[in-house]
């Protein structure tokens, strides 16, 4: 009977809910979103007492901020404010839950904190950057902003040696050792279609479009997407220079390599074509004059009728077209000839481009 009490007594005496650090937060906001500040506080601070995650501590202590300054305590909504980044000195409140100068005063005591960082060296002479800003000769040890900053270990030419992200807390020492590399250069890729995945000698750098430093030497790319074939490149990075790498991705399914454009030249066998029609009509017309000039020595070379006046000018006319038909087929011959290898520099579709040279090239060989 009496472990049967007991343990009815637990049931009944047991808290149906269990209120987590994270559930406390959460009740803390929803209280000030509604302006009941003192439940908030009290959730807030229950919550605190709950829990080492420096997560949740740093949005803990900036609500207990905001709850202070709503009721005019800027005194302790600051020291809140600064507790809150000193747990996460990358906290940023929420620009569309909370007013704007709540805000602003948050930024305030954000903009007066500072940390040191140290960065040291092992091998050559080198030169600090903190988010593209040029700190001085390493070794360094320099104030900065709290936050995440990019830091960037330059060579004596430019090039860029070491990269990393470092993170400054308030009043505490962010310590970075450079292991220096050996120099480096840019590489950028684009594909079509873009989002492929980019891997340099196996490890994977991101996705196109990407531009991202690497070692300097020879290398392998390899840029793969989903229903894509994968293309893989040898590339050789030339320290402190950008080497670019454009890629057309050909679809599962499609041809592996893309054929060559075929160069159907076109317009050189129209330009031959048309040159020897010309030969030909000068030929015919040149034998025709040669018969009749013979027919003329034997009967009017001695006499001046008007048919023999008729037939000598008829012999000249088409003796002078046969002399012209040569020059015309002497000119398209030289125009089929340039004609051949500009063409030959343009696939089938541009090959239509040429067709605009024919015109004057065509005028150059009518001028013989």
């Amino acid at each position: 009977m009496r472990s049967t009490a007991a343990l009815l007594c637990l049931l009944s005496c047991a808290p149906a809910h269990a209120e987590g650090p994270a559930d406390l937060l959460r009740e803390g906001i929803d209280a000030f979103g509604l302006a009941q500040f003192d439940r908030s506080r009290q959730a807030l601070e229950r919550a605190r007492a709950a829990t080492r995650d420096h997560t949740l501590l740093a949005r803990i202590h900036l609500y207990l901020g905001f709850n202070a300054a709503v009721i005019g305590d800027t005194t302790a909504a600051r020291a809140a404010f600064r507790s809150a980044l000193g747990h996460d000195p990358t906290l940023a409140p929420d620009a569309e839950t909370v007013k704007r100068e709540l805000i602003d005063l948050f930024q305030e005591v954000r903009r007066g904190l500072v940390g040191r960082l140290v960065v040291r060296r092992q091998g050559e002479r080198a030169t600090a950057l903190v988010d593209g800003r040029p700190m001085g000769e390493l070794p360094l040890t320099a104030e900065v902003p709290i936050g995440a900053h990019r830091l960037e270990v330059r060579g004596a030419a430019g090039e860029t040696l070491f990269s990393t992200e470092v993170l400054v807390a308030p009043d505490q020492t962010a310590t970075v050792v450079a292991e220096l590399r050996k120099p480096r250069g840019s590489l950028k890729v684009h594909s079509s279609p873009s989002g492929a995945r980019v891997s340099l000698d196996g490890k994977l750098l991101g996705r196109t479009p990407l531009r991202q430093a690497v070692d300097a030497g020879d290398h392998q790319l390899t840029v793969q997407t989903e229903g894509h074939h994968a293309a893989v490149r040898n590339v050789s990075i030339k320290p402190a220079a950008e080497t670019a790498v454009t890629l057309d991705l050909v679809a599962v399914g499609g041809p592996a390599e893309r054929p060559a454009p075929t160069r159907r030249r076109i317009w050189t066998w129209v330009a031959g074509g048309a040159a020897v029609a010309a030969l030909a009509a000068g030929v015919a017309l040149g034998v025709s004059a040669s018969s009749d000039f013979n027919e003329w020595e034997g009967h009017c070379a001695s006499a001046a009728t008007p048919s023999c006046t008729t037939l000598q000018r008829d012999i000249e006319d088409r003796d002078l077209a046969a002399n012209v038909l040569f020059g015309v087929a002497a000119g398209l011959v030289a125009t089929s000839v340039v004609l051949y290898f500009v063409e030959g520099r343009y696939s089938a579709p541009e090959s239509r481009r040429v067709s605009l040279l024919l015109g004057p090239l065509a005028g150059i060989a009518g001028a013989f």
